[in-house]
């Protein structure tokens, strides 16, 4: 491709008397025109100006000068002046595609997309000194440059691509690049003088990107310079609201930015997805700037940046997850995040970078978690909260060596900071500011100044919590508290500081609250000897000066804390639940016996909660009770795990038998699941105690168990290839591929009218997904489960699942009745009908309008709502070659008033087309013949039917072959060209019974359709068409036809876009339908 910039004009003045002057030379083609990219076949010329090399005015002279590229160095060429006195020569020279050089051959080997040089040493310049002048041109390049304003792709095979100015993507406009693409960018050059950089080329997108290379076959944003650097060109801008981007595989190079995003707004849907790519060489990794988007960072490779993610001045909706990535070698900020709803930092690693490492400002929500941070200049971790005080979850985080402090926390409302290693930072391990937070199960070593170090004022008097932390070796103090604070510090050790091992500076508060901690040997053995309290060494208080406050040591350790196991703290405490199960026997003896859980309570007898139950009685009488480490009426356990298991025994009296046990299903909490089952794991009875108030053991059982989960853990049977979905769980993680993790990356879809990506960290229960999985097995759901959800749908077809148990379709609640009869359907390869709700699985559900659907599990024992069925159908099944199913209904009668949207046929899954359907999309027809429309089928197509039936294959307008199928039979259609079946449930179902129009198939069409009939007996018949304002703009036919089924084609091609009429004649009836052309 030849690419113009200049015409060169040349003066030839007369050459008597010339001064010194600096050659000029150019890389042009036979015109004259200077060229910057050369294809196969093109020859190369040359022109050099020099006005002071005419050693002879009378003769045509000659210049060496030379070519060379990255292929080859130094191949010569001979220029010959134009004409006497001239000071102007030319010549040519060929080149060749390759990988080495061939020297002294006249030919200059290269390789493609790789640049050339023509270098001219001029021995007498302006000044009468030797310089060498040159000119670059390139081989095997597509140059681009301007706008792009219609969809496009960049082909591999026209590739590398060369960037001369600003590239912009319009609004509307598509750019998608196929992997192994590579885009180079002229240094320091912009032809279009825009953008944001005047003098760098910029890859500016109001539309759409989509740059999703592999992970052989990357695709590459880069400079175009043999030595490049940082700021050869500016970066790739995307800009305002309706501009999308995707990157996987990508390579993004000697920019300045990578990616600058500016007031990008939407949905989840317009998620910026950068996935498995490197940035090097940048001045800033990723810059967004105002704007609310959800950002999908993961598994990059991030390094010798200046600063690696600069997200500032968010809307407050925006949300990032920066998942994965390794950040390291970086001059400026790690990643930078203000005013943002949502930040998710996720097992990333930084390493060894100057200034800070992330810190979050005014954001909402931070969690992060399994981070590796080291090696900083700055702090390695930090949030500041300002005026939003958001909620903050750091846990298991190893944050070491770091310049400064580990860890800074400040104007949190709610911070957890649990499972993290801080080690040797230069400053504090954690600096805890004006936030209220749990500080838990945290080791903090060998830090330069404070293990932890607190502060707070007199507007943020908040109480923080330190428990189960080892707080040794660090340089300060183990724990330093100052102004206002008021920690609690319980189960920790602290032992072994440099300075104080708690050290209280607050004058504010009488008592710092400090028992129950493991203080190390040398403390231990003072606080052991003598009466107490007293002044220990390492404990900085009242004792030291008066006018602070008294560290309360009382209650210590007499050794170490396993923080992986916190101790059991005292008793006294209340019930998180308790329910009361009532023991009667038909006598009316009865006993009330109570299990719940609390956070402090133990398995074994606690004063305060639990009630020992009384010696069992002699054999005959009455009696029931818990059977744990002891006999109890009331039975409280621990909350530190998340399940138990009571044993119930009773005993009925004498002749009074059986036992009935009751409850109150509402006093069970919202979270965990309550089920009554036999001694033998369930295998007899395995009753859901939300489902039932009451229940009757057999005689000879005397013995029952109430097993209790916080979390359960359902086994949901996928298929290999597509399934619909559903979580019936509460999930600590709701992202798709933690409740899924078998599933296939990035294969999550959601259906809102159709097929869209929905919010991949936030599967919402009580909605359907598709999601792909490579093979067939069982997943694993593990959550609290809920056996009560609302669900909004839309009018028309929507994705849902259910609750927590098996839940009839009849027992959903429907105070609208929205639900079009016979339109649930399950997947399993192939859709069938379905009438139950199965926990785990999704459905396709058909809504007549927009509405509200309630979702009971208590709903599903109780009276079922009346669903209409449907008798004296045959029914007929459809499997083409790839085994997808679908079933038909055909012959009988549906009931009164039944819509015209119930028993339709739902959208095809993702990945796969066939879709069969009687005209109007029906998968029932209550006639005794119909019309099958086939689409997407891969053949031989398999009928079966469970009566006689008599099929018509139609390819077009004509029949290719005609079966009669017996009952209990099958037929094999084999011409892939057929589109429709004609069934007839005897050979009297080709005349109808009565006038019949049925809707037009397609509808919407463009530009052709088809129009069927029925005449119950010969008729003249005219059809025409209506626009909407009621004028004829069509006469389709005007004929005698017999008695039968006819069908016709409509060309609308002559028509605009709009909604139409078709009426029929025939005699004295007439019908009349709409449709509607799209174009």
């Amino acid at each position: 491709m030849k690419f113009l910039l200049s015409v060169v004009l040349f003066l030839v003045l007369p050459l008597s008397s010339v001064a010194q002057s600096t050659g000029t030379i150019l890389l042009v083609d036979a015109t004259g025109t200077e060229v910057i990219a050369y294809e196969t076949g093109d020859t190369a010329h040359i022109r050099l100006t020099d006005l002071d090399r005419n050693s002879d005015t009378g003769l045509a002279e000659t210049v060496d000068v030379t070519v060379s590229s990255a292929v080859e160095a130094d191949e010569t060429v001979t220029l010959t002046e134009t004409g006497p006195n001239t000071g102007v020569f030319e010549g040519t020279f060929t080149f060749e595609a390759a990988a080495s050089p061939t020297a002294a051959d006249g030919v200059l080997q290269i390789g493609t997309g790789k640049p050339l040089t023509a270098a001219y040493d001029d021995p007498d310049d302006d000044f009468g000194n030797p310089q060498t002048v040159s000119d670059n041109a390139f081989f095997g390049v597509t140059l681009v440059s301007g706008p792009v304003a219609i969809n496009t792709t960049w082909r591999k095979a026209d590739s590398p691509f060369l960037v001369t100015g600003d590239v912009t993507v319009q609004n509307g406009a598509k750019l998608t690049l196929e992997p192994g693409v590579e885009v180079r960018f002229l240094p320091a050059t912009d032809d279009q003088r825009a953008g944001e950089d005047a003098n760098r080329s910029e890859l500016i997108v109001f539309g759409e990107i989509s740059a999703l290379g592999t992970e052989a076959d990357s695709i590459r944003f880069t400079s175009n310079s043999n030595a490049p650097t940082t700021g050869d060109w500016y970066g790739i801008r995307l800009q305002d609201s309706n501009a999308k981007a995707q990157f996987g595989h990508s390579v993004f190079a000697y920019a300045t930015y990578g990616l600058r995003m500016r007031d990008l707004r939407g949905t989840v849907l317009d998620t910026v997805s950068v996935y498995a790519s490197r940035f090097s060489s940048l001045g800033t990794g990723i810059n967004n700037y105002r704007g609310y988007r959800f950002f999908q960072i993961e598994h990059n490779l991030m390094e010798d940046l200046g600063n690696v993610l600069q997200f500032e001045y968010a809307e407050w909706r925006a949300r990032v997850s920066f998942h994965n990535n390794l950040v390291r070698r970086k001059s400026g900020e790690a990643a930078y995040f203000e005013y943002y709803d949502h930040v998710s930092l996720t097992d990333n690693r930084f390493e060894n970078g100057q200034g800070q490492g992330p810190r979050v400002y005014r954001t909402n929500h931070l969690i992060a978690t399994g981070n590796t941070i080291s090696g900083q200049a700055g702090t390695g971790l930090s949030y500041l909260g300002y005026e939003i005080r958001g909620t903050v979850q750091i846990a298991h985080n190893q944050i070491s060596g770091n310049q400064s402090s580990g860890l800074f926390v400040q104007h949190s409302s709610d911070a957890l900071i649990r499972g993290n290693e801080l080690l040797t930072n230069g400053e504090n391990g954690l600096y805890l500011s004006q936030s209220f937070a749990r500080v838990d199960s945290n080791t903090v070593r060998g830090n330069l100044h404070d293990g932890i170090h607190i502060t707070t004022d007199f507007n943020n008097p908040v109480v923080d919590s330190l428990l189960y932390n080892t707080i040794t070796g660090n340089g300060g103090d183990g724990v330093e508290n100052q102004d206002y604070g008021r920690p609690v510090l319980h189960y920790n050790n602290l032992h072994s500081n440099v300075g104080y091992d708690v050290n209280n500076r607050s004058t504010q508060h009488p008592e710092l609250n400090a028992r129950f901690n493991w203080w190390g040997d040398n403390n231990t053995a003072i606080m052991n000897t003598g009466g107490n309290p007293k002044n220990i060494d390492k404990i900085y208080d009242q004792f030291d000066e008066p006018a602070i406050g008294f560290v309360n040591y009382g209650g210590w350790l007499s050794e170490e804390v396993d923080i992986t196991l916190p101790p059991q703290p005292p008793t006294g405490v209340t019930p998180a639940f308790l329910l009361t199960i009532r023991v009667s026997d038909s006598a009316s003896h009865q006993v009330d016996l109570s299990v719940g859980v609390a956070d402090d309570a133990s398995d074994s007898y606690d004063e305060t909660v639990d009630l020992l139950a009384p010696p069992p009685p002699p054999q005959g009488n009455f009696d029931a009770r818990i059977r744990g480490l002891s006999d109890f009426l009331t039975d409280v356990r621990g909350s530190n795990v998340d399940a138990h298991t009571w044993t119930i025994l009773f005993q009925s009296a004498a002749g009074a038998a059986p036992a009935t046990l009751a409850w109150d299903p509402s006093s069970l909490p919202v979270e965990g699941s309550f089920r009554l089952r036999d001694p033998f794991g369930g295998a007899l009875i395995n009753l859901d105690m939300r489902l039932a108030s009451s229940y009757t053991p057999p005689e000879a059982l005397t013995q029952i168990e109430v097993s209790y989960r916080a979390k359960e853990e359902i086994t949901v049977a996928v298929s290999e290839g597509w399934n619909i979905v559903g979580t019936p769980l509460s999930v600590a993680d709701p992202d798709y591929m933690a409740v899924f993790p078998s599933a296939q990356p990035r294969t999550l879809f959601q259906f809102e009218g159709n097929y869209s990506i929905p919010d991949p960290t936030e599967l919402t229960p009580g909605r359907g997904y598709w999601l792909r999985f490579e093979q067939a097995g069982d997943a694993h759901l593990e959550g609290v489960g809920l056996v009560d959800l609302e669900i909004d749908l839309n009018a028309g077809w929507n994705l849902v699942s259910g609750p927590n148990c098996s839940l009839p379709l009849a027992s959903v609640s429907d105070p609208s009745s929205i639900i079009l009869p016979g339109t649930l359907f399950g997947f399993d390869g192939s859709y069938s009908a379905a009438t139950t709700l199965e926990p785990g699985s999704g459905y396709w559900l058909r809504i007549s309008a927009a509405g509200t659907l309630g979702l009971d599990c208590s709903a599903a024992t109780k009276g079922l709502r009346a669903i209409a069925t449907l008798d004296g159908f045959n029914a007929i099944g459809l499997t083409d070659a790839a085994g997808t199913r679908q079933e038909l209904l055909l012959g009988g009668l549906l009931p009164d008033g039944t819509s015209e949207l119930a028993y339709t046929a739902p959208p095809t899954s993702p990945g796969t087309s066939f879709r069969a359907a009687f005209l109007d999309g029906r998968y029932v027809r209550p006639a005794e013949s119909g019309e099958v429309v086939l689409s997407g089928a891969r053949f031989p197509v398999v009928l079966t039917s469970a009566e006689p039936l008599s099929v018509k294959a139609w390819a077009g307008e004509t029949i290719v072959a005609s079966y009669e199928v017996a009952a209990e039979n099958e037929i094999s259609i084999e011409d892939p060209a057929v589109s429709r079946l004609q069934l007839g449930q005897n050979s009297e179902a080709e005349v109808p019974l009565t006038f019949a129009l049925e809707q037009n198939y397609p509808n919407p069409f463009n530009p052709q359709t088809r129009i069927r009939f029925g005449l119950p007996e010969a008729a003249k018949v005219t059809l025409e068409v209506f626009d909407a304002l009621g004028r004829r703009v069509a006469t389709v036919l005007n004929e005698e036809r017999p008695a039968g089924w006819h069908e016709v084609s409509f060309d609308g091609r002559s028509l605009g876009s709009g909604m139409y009429f078709y009426a029929l004649r025939a005699g004295d009836r007439v019908a009349s339908r709409p449709m509607a052309i799209i174009k």
